[in-house]
């Protein structure tokens, strides 16, 4: 019993101080913020840019009922890529096909900013695409100025994804051919890998290379064919690299949407790419296997810890998402049903020492102790789900009806 109480004091204490993330203080002159549709809308002066930069920021709607660390985001283009970014993944998280993250756009608001840090590369005609540009300072402003910001002021997981359109679609290839990326993942939406480097070498040839050297990059890029309709060289280099993604084991991934125009790609290829970074049959649980095992609350937790190790980060149900939500419900009603009551209780107790001050677990936990007749215990976690609840500003209808159940059942218990 001290260990859910402590629990539940830590989690309201985390909460108590995360609401700050929700209405950001600047601790300094150097930034300022604002409330945007999506997220929120910050400006940070850069010393590495020598400019202001304004800078969106999502933070998942499990932030800040939770203690848990998370993945990061990054756009360029924020202003094209920032709202469809977050309708993606919002929509992958209700269901658990990828993990809830920290989604962070960087805006440049005009053709001049975009290209003025790109990466210099030669057209196949020999001209010079953003020959002047410094891509190495808007390296330096995300890897170490931007990303600083981040880490000092949200929980993040160390697991990051680069997102860039066009002309910043050069800054993601830019990373990746780094010796050691600030990106673990790369996406390149609207790229041109039939390029050359100013050394001449395809840009092609260096992912390429780059992908069977090092066993856990992910490099995805797309490209409209309505791009190619006079230049059939690219067209026949990107359709070669497509076909040979098979050889890379899905980890460069080639995509050219025939109906399409050049801008219009980036919802289409935003999904694309998480689906294949984070694929159906290897992400998602299947709580019908788990049904069936004669240790399911072990099978889970292998599954869990498999999974976060193929990533490099500690992954989590989602608890937040239907899907998860109600497949625990269901497995550990499932278990009751089958009289496996410790069982039961273990997934929960589980669930929660992973996602700890979560009221719905609470409440699960609570049913459990009740289905034992521990009516202590199932007083308990009902009351922590409804303080939680309210904690949050969340509705305790619920959890205060399951409390009516079992204060009724210690009456109906105390008559016999």
């Amino acid at each position: 019993m001290r260990y859910y109480i402590s629990t539940v004091m830590l989690a309201l204490a985390f909460i108590s101080q995360l609401a700050s993330a929700y209405q950001f203080t600047p601790k300094s002159s150097k930034y300022s913020s604002n409330i945007r549709p999506l997220g929120y809308s910050m400006t940070i002066d850069s010393k590495a840019l020598g400019s202001a930069m304004d800078i969106d920021i999502y933070l998942p709607d499990s932030y800040a009922k939770s203690t848990k660390s998370y993945p990061v985001v990054y756009l360029f283009d924020s202003e094209y890529l920032f709202d469809i970014t977050v309708a993606s993944m919002k929509s992958r998280w209700q269901r658990e096909l990828a993990p809830e993250a920290i989604i962070v756009g960087i805006n440049t608001t005009s053709i001049h900013a975009r290209i003025n840090f790109a990466m210099p590369i030669k057209r196949p005609n020999g001209s010079v695409f953003a020959g002047h540009a410094k891509p190495e300072k808007m390296a330096q402003f995300v890897s170490s100025e931007l990303n600083t910001f981040i880490e000092q002021h949200y929980r993040t997981a160390p697991y990051r994804v680069g997102i860039g359109l066009s002309p910043t679609a050069t800054n993601i290839i830019y990373d990746f051919l780094l010796e050691k990326p600030f990106f673990d993942v790369h996406i390149a939406l609207a790229s041109d890998l039939h390029f050359t480097s100013l050394d001449d070498e395809p840009l092609y040839q260096l992912i390429e290379a780059k992908i069977k050297s090092h066993a856990s990059a992910f490099f995805y890029h797309s490209k409209a064919m309505s791009d190619f309709s006079a230049d059939d060289s690219g067209k026949n280099t990107y359709l070669a690299l497509r076909k040979r993604n098979q050889d890379n084991q899905g980890r460069l991934i080639t995509a050219l949407p025939a109906n399409t125009e050049h801008y219009a790609l980036a919802a289409l290829s935003i999904d694309e790419a998480f689906g294949y970074l984070f694929p159906r049959d290897v992400w998602l649980p299947d709580y019908s296997v788990f049904r069936d095992s004669a240790t399911p609350v072990k099978d889970i937790v292998n599954f869990y810890n498999e999974r976060s190790h193929n990533v490099g980060y500690q992954t989590y149900p989602l608890i937040d998402s239907y899907w998860s939500i109600n497949n625990i419900r269901a497995l550990s009603d499932h278990l009751i049903r089958q009289e496996k009551r410790v069982q039961a209780r273990q997934l929960i107790e589980w669930t929660l020492s992973v996602i700890p001050g979560n009221g719905l677990l609470h409440l699960l936990l609570s049913k459990v102790h009740l289905s034992e007749n521990n009516i202590d215990l199932a007083k308990l976690h009902a009351n922590i789900a409804i303080e939680l609840a309210m904690q949050h500003g969340d509705s305790a209808e619920l959890f205060i009806a399951h409390l009516d159940a079992v204060k009724a059942a210690n009456k109906q218990t105390k008559k016999h």
